[in-house]
């Protein structure tokens, strides 16, 4: 009996983990990609100067 609960514990944990990593990988990039955007600036390639 005591066994089963800690192999349900186990992998308890191991999904957690797993859910949290998935999540910050997904925020990262989310950041990242906000952080292209706001950072992109287009190339001018015309000098007409106004």
């Amino acid at each position: 009996m005591k066994e089963e609960i800690s192999m349900e514990k186990a992998i308890v944990i191991t999904l957690a983990v797993l859910i949290g990593i998935a999540g910050m990988l997904a925020i990262g990039t989310h950041l990242a990609d906000t952080a292209a955007l706001v950072l992109y600036e287009p190339e001018d390639d015309d000098d007409d100067t106004y």
